[in-house]
């Protein structure tokens, strides 16, 4: 946590600048022996930062790099959404990550999009942006790895989107400074511009007051050949009142790791996607891997593989990888009640191959309270065109219903009617967010 200057530092501080030469005189100040004690909650801010200046995308291969300055956000970042308005005649050449201000690089797409021209013009990038999308599944359209472009991207975007590596790895950062989005064209032919972009920033001057770390470990099971599904469950017990981390270590062996489809669903109902089909035909890539927002902090741009990405780790036969991010953030997670049934459910979506689940750990990291707020509800590329999303815009408006209904059991709630009245506002807000772009 960092240091609050006290108004006696304040004072020494401003009379420092009226006082240079004397300040070169003087020695030192001594460190602080120990950090200041936690801060209540607090509401902190919500800032929007724009850069409208475009920039053209040569004919690959080629590097672009745009900048945008952070300014008066508080110095400890809770959560951050990207918007992107980028056009390519081909948006599968592009690769394209932001880079925070500490030099921490997160991967928001590597040749996604097809062959279409627009699937990311208007695009709301956010580890919110698909709170369902249990396996198994043939697409998920809040997810960019996942998602089934169409013909319709020519024109509107795909939004919103979870990117491809956690925003979450930005988490605990000082927002204040330059932030750079780089786009990295792949392949000759085709060209395109980014027209804008902009960052929405949540910010408080200090973390939250977290609690400690709980653990708990789920059963093993057998994965038969697929197609199947199987469920290993913990029932997670604590003292902690809201998540404000989560990582997962699983035993998963498999004789052909890209099979395998897995997710990881909270008490709430929210699904995170860890990976489907990565892995190449590799044995037991994923057997004592930590999954973890945190684990790939570089990464930049252009590269052809980038080790720490489950989507673009260079795997080896044999050979179990320690750590990679998932597919989708685990920091869709946060704010949420922890306590309760979390499920890992694993597909294997091929026949003739079966594999083990040894055993899996969650570890949670809590928070006494979640008043940082999250990100308001944002919509991205208009409502969708007549023909698509209309199956998605129902089962969205009824997740919106569903998280009404808990919200409004909640505040009946005998016990822990704060906590849960919270928690279901949480996931009311992820609801809304994601059924945004609806009619």
């Amino acid at each position: 946590m960092r240091e609050r200057v006290n108004s006696g530092e304040a004072l020494i501080a401003s009379l420092v600048g009226l006082m240079a030469l004397v300040v070169l005189l003087m020695p030192a100040p001594a460190a602080r022996a120990t950090a200041p004690s936690p801060l209540s909650c607090q509401t902190g801010s919500l800032t929007t930062f724009t850069h409208s200046t475009p920039a053209a995308i040569p004919t690959g291969p080629s590097v672009v790099t745009s900048t945008t300055v952070v300014s008066g956000a508080g110095s400890y970042l809770a959560d951050v959404d990207l918007r992107t308005s980028i056009e390519h005649e081909y948006a599968a050449d592009l690769d394209v990550t932001l880079e925070s201000p500490a030099g921490t690089v997160v991967t928001i797409t590597t040749d996604n999009g097809e062959n279409f021209n627009k699937p990311f013009v208007n695009t709301l990038w956010d580890d919110d942006s698909d709170p369902g999308g249990q396996v198994p599944y043939s697409e998920n359209e809040g997810m960019v790895t996942d998602r089934k472009f169409t013909t319709l991207q020519d024109n509107f975007a795909a939004s919103p989107l979870t990117p491809e590596e956690p925003l979450a790895a930005f988490i605990g950062e000082d927002p204040n400074g330059s932030w750079k989005l780089t786009v990295s064209d792949d392949n000759a032919q085709d060209g395109g511009t980014i027209n804008s972009w902009e960052l929405s920033v949540a910010s408080a001057d200090a973390p939250p007051p977290f609690q400690r770390v709980f653990s708990a470990g789920g059963p093993g099971v057998e994965i038969p050949s697929g197609p199947g599904v199987v469920q290993s469950q913990i029932q997670f017990e604590s003292t902690l009142a809201y998540v404000a981390d989560v990582n997962l270590t699983a035993q998963l062996a498999h004789d052909y790791s890209k099979d395998l489809d897995v997710t990881l669903a909270s008490p709430g109902g929210t699904v995170v996607t860890l990976t489907t089909d990565n892995g190449d035909e590799f044995d037991d890539v994923f057997k004592a891997t930590l999954w973890d927002d945190d684990a790939n902090p570089a990464g930049q741009v252009p590269y052809t593989t980038n080790p720490g990405l489950v989507t673009d780790h260079p795997y080896i036969d044999e050979t179990p990888v320690p750590t990679l991010t998932p597919e989708e953030p685990l920091g869709a997670f946060i704010g949420e009640e922890p306590n309760g049934t979390w499920t890992l459910t694993i597909s294997d979506d091929d026949s003739g191959i079966g594999g083990t689940l040894g055993g899996w750990t969650l570890d949670v990291r809590g928070a006494s309270c979640s008043e940082i707020p999250d990100l308001p509800p944002k919509t991205g590329g208009g409502p969708p065109p007549a023909g698509e999303g209309s199956d998605k815009c129902a089962a969205l408006k009824a997740a919106v219903a569903k998280a009404k209904r808990k919200l409004a059991k909640a505040k009946k709630a005998k016990k822990h009617r704060k906590a849960k009245v919270k928690s279901a506002k949480k996931r009311l807000s992820k609801a809304k967010r994601a059924a945004g772009g609806c009619p």
